[in-house]
């Protein structure tokens, strides 16, 4: 249902179903960038993540709607981690729709994104009267896409059919979106002109800034085309002129074809001189590697406490434990079992979510239990228990007895617990960096021994 084609130099996802009377183009950076907030919010609470949501961006020619933008509503999330819109959520899209920003002259609001990481790929009860209130015109759109753990994210477009009616199922297999990294990656440049996917100039819009790690839906430009104007005209590489001397810190004017000659002006080392060093460097990688790799292991485990607890926050229970702790360091997985009530949840847990060292979890009674399982070769490394007695949940999102305000306690601790997983996140790529460094320069040098 998703073809990709090339327009005016720029990849286009183009998507047509039997349900709509008109065919969708959407630029695969814009796909991917919402792909991506999606599964960030997917991965930063279990069961089914924080749920995103905004608007889509574009212009519709009679046959083809073309989307070239989006942004994100940023909502309260005061309800729970779903996407369900609160009163000044629901102003601020309105805002959105109809006064877009003097960035997206041009266009207009196509419809609508939201990410689902509970259920199928479907407009829900409350998609549908969002789409049917905010979005009524025939053209308007709602792209549902699904993040799955160590699988492609899942997407479809519903839309109204020639009798005006919004069908709340995709009545067919979704849409398969693999990672894309590459559209995530903008170059700087300094002029910029909008990307167009039909015909027709290009408008330009100016500077054009480095793209951010996490696209919010910035701007998408592109180049003017290359003029041979734009550089200035450059010498020879072997040019005699003088030259003034270089600055500190600066690459030596020195031409290329010196350099060969300088280095076969350099004596040979000893034969024993270069195995010896050899040795020592393939010695030094080794212990290195092997260090790197079973530290967890011969550390003494001291107590066999996993530092298991639960912090309230309201309804919203912070479930932590010693992230430090050599068993968890050495596990190659986990599990969390949660129990509300007659409510009983698995979630588990790979090495990366062990070493962020909490989850989150809105309750919805007041005896929750939790244990955390490490796995470690398949075995049950350790376990243990903890559980939470706390009044039962009143009405509208807050528990019996505790202040108001709840919806900014959860976003505060929303907000901490992004941090917690950032850094937790940057150290394992450092170990990941370290430990991949160490094995190529294993491989480089096994083979010659």
């Amino acid at each position: 249902m998703l073809a990709t084609v090339t327009r005016n130099g720029a990849e286009v996802g183009v998507f047509s179903a039997p349900s709509l009377p008109f065919e969708i183009e959407i630029a695969l950076d814009v796909l991917e960038e919402i792909r991506h907030r999606a599964e960030e919010g997917f991965l930063r609470i279990g069961h089914g993540g924080l749920e995103f949501g905004g608007v889509l961006y574009g212009q519709f020619s009679g046959s083809v709607l073309r989307i070239l933008e989006w942004r994100e509503l940023e909502i309260e999330h005061a309800l729970g981690p779903s996407f369900v819109l609160g009163e000044a959520d629901k102003r601020q899209l309105e805002s959105m729709i109809r006064q877009p920003e003097p960035a997206l002259a041009g266009l207009e609001a196509a419809g609508w994104w939201v990410s689902h990481g509970r259920g199928e790929v479907d407009l829900r009860a409350q998609d549908v009267e969002l789409h049917e209130a905010l979005f009524p015109r025939p053209f308007h759109v709602a792209l549902v896409i699904k993040p799955v753990r160590m699988a492609p994210a899942l997407a479809w477009f519903f839309g109204r059919n020639a009798e005006g009616a919004v069908p709340a199922a995709a009545g067919a297999p979704p849409v398969e979106l693999r990672s894309n990294a590459s559209a995530l990656i903008r170059p700087p440049r300094a002029t910029a002109a909008r990307r167009t996917l039909g015909g027709g100039p290009s408008q330009a819009t100016g500077q054009a800034p480095l793209a951010p790690p996490r696209p919010m839906g910035a701007r998408r430009q592109e180049p003017f085309p290359e003029s041979s104007s734009a550089a200035p005209p450059a010498g020879p590489i072997g040019s005699s002129s003088a030259s003034p001397a270089a600055e500190p810190g600066t690459a030596s004017s020195q031409p290329l074809e010196s350099i060969p000659a300088f280095l076969e002006a350099v004596p040979p080392a000893g034969r024993g001189f270069r195995w010896g060093l050899f040795s020592v460097l393939a010695l030094v990688s080794i212990l290195v590697f092997s260090f790197a790799l079973y530290l967890p292991r011969l550390i003494p485990t001291g107590s066999s406490s996993l530092g298991l607890r639960i912090e309230e926050n309201g309804n919203l229970l912070q479930v932590l434990w010693n992230q430090s702790s050599p068993r968890v360091l050495s596990a190659d997985s986990g599990s969390l079992q949660i129990t509300d009530g007659g409510n009983v949840q698995d979630i588990r847990l790979d090495r990366e979510e062990l070493a962020a060292g909490t989850l989150s979890y809105l309750r919805s009674g007041g005896d929750v239990k939790v244990s955390l399982r490490l796995m470690d070769g398949g075995r049950v490394a350790a376990e243990e228990f903890t559980r939470y007695l706390g009044p039962a949940t009143a009405p509208g999102g807050s528990s019996a007895g505790s202040p108001a305000g709840g919806g900014e306690a959860v976003r505060t601790e929303m907000r901490a617990e992004e941090r917690r997983l950032d850094e937790a996140l940057r150290q394992e790529a450092i170990r990941k960096q370290r430990l991949e460094e160490s094995i190529r320069i294993l491989e480089k040098q096994l083979p010659n021994r």
